[in-house]
């Protein structure tokens, strides 16, 4: 799955790509405060998605559930398409190496 990194335009435009072509869009939200949460911040965006459970998940429309999932997937085929919490948003991790002086042994 994607990585969209918090760029919202760009997830807009996914949206709207996979609701065209017919597929089910479902957001993994980590608890349902995080859910409430990223729904204030997709209608913040224009971004029109229901806040829903499991359940009651409805065809061809973007929704948020309080689920948790490691990774997304899409299956075409299916008409689905997951995304997790973490690839909506998380950033990358740079990591930065520190080299350390070690004392050179005596000959």
């Amino acid at each position: 799955m994607q990585r969209f990194f918090g760029q919202m335009p760009l997830l807009k435009a996914e949206f709207q790509r996979w609701v065209d072509q017919g597929q089910t869009v479902v957001l993994m939200a980590n608890s349902p405060e995080r859910r409430k949460q990223i729904a204030q911040t997709l209608a913040d965006f224009d971004i029109t998605a229901t806040e829903t459970e499991l359940t009651n998940i409805k065809p061809n429309v973007v929704q948020i559930v309080a689920a948790n999932l490691n990774y997304g997937f899409e299956m075409p085929l299916a008409g689905l398409v997951v995304i997790t919490e973490s690839e909506m948003f998380k950033q990358v991790k740079r990591f930065i190496i520190v080299h350390k002086n070690l004392p050179m042994p005596n000959d």
